[in-house]
């Protein structure tokens, strides 16, 4: 599987999933490792997805339905920049100093992972 069936795998189950943001609500006492003796994930509507469920998988379950999309596009945003830098590597050769200048996709990839917010 390449890296774009990757994405666009993600992308599918994320919007076959139920709205996003879901959080997770613990419930009842806490155990000696800090864990509540239950806890629900919520979709962004208030319904149950996960009836129950510890904390801290509850919490990554949460996180990973907000997350995974900004996440996808942020790889295909990089992948993309890769596949340009790609063709303009052939453009972009120094003759006087023999480098290709690297720095500019460094620059991109930087500013386009900036711009990704859950």
């Amino acid at each position: 599987m390449t890296a774009r069936d990757v994405i666009s795998q993600a992308l599918a189950l994320s919007e076959a999933a139920s709205k996003a943001p879901w959080h997770h609500e613990p419930y009842g006492g806490q155990n000696q490792n800090g864990d509540h003796s239950g806890g629900h994930v919520f979709d962004a509507d208030g319904e149950y997805v996960v009836p129950e469920v510890c904390d801290v998988d509850g919490a990554l379950i949460a996180a990973a339905r907000t997350l995974l999309p900004a996440l996808a596009k942020a790889l295909g945003d990089v992948l993309d920049l890769a596949d340009a830098a790609d063709f303009s590597a052939s453009m972009d050769y120094d003759q006087d100093c023999g480098l290709v200048h690297a720095h500019h996709l460094r620059e991109d990839i930087t500013a386009a992972l900036s711009e990704v917010t859950p």
